[in-house]
């Protein structure tokens, strides 16, 4: 089996970069896999299906060419072998409709790209939580969207 990766998808060259940045600050050792627009992540998650390799956690940008990160994230959680990677949702609006969108088609949080880059290493930290806790039954958060970090939960005022 291959080893897990972190996929960050986003059509904004600039934010994979700085992204990059602050997993490696965060000392991340995982491979770093971008995928530019929906369609290359659907890609680059099935091929990693084929070999064995489970994303540790998906960023996903919700506007982006060819496909949209909703739809991306509709076909993640529609594939039952991805069904327990965290999905962290990216935008650079707020949008209330957005948030509830993404915390009904799955996602795990929401992250507003003004919010501090830094957080990655804080959701890299965390996203091996969500994992264990869905796949443990006896959990009672096992099956609750959203437990990703208390300050990147869908909060819908």
């Amino acid at each position: 089996m291959s080893e897990p990766f972190i996929l960050l998808v986003d059509d904004d060259k600039d934010w994979l970069f700085l992204s990059r940045i602050q997993l490696a600050k965060a000392g991340v050792t995982h491979t770093v896999t971008e995928a530019h627009d929906g369609e290359k992540a659907i890609f680059i998650c099935s091929s990693s299906l084929q070999r064995g390799a489970m994303p540790l956690f998906v960023l996903l940008d919700i506007n982006m060419p060819r496909l949209s990160g909703f739809e991306v994230l509709e076909w993640i959680r529609a594939e039952p072998r991805l069904d327990e990677v965290p999905i962290i949702m990216l935008s650079s609006s707020q949008l209330e409709a957005d948030v509830f969108r993404a915390k009904m088609l799955g996602a795990d949080a929401f992250l507003a790209k003004g919010d501090n880059v830094a957080s990655f290493s804080a959701l890299y930290r965390e996203s091996k939580e969500i994992s264990t806790a869905r796949s443990n039954p006896t959990n009672p958060l096992a099956d609750l969207p959203g437990n990703l970090l208390s300050a990147f939960t869908f909060e819908l005022e």
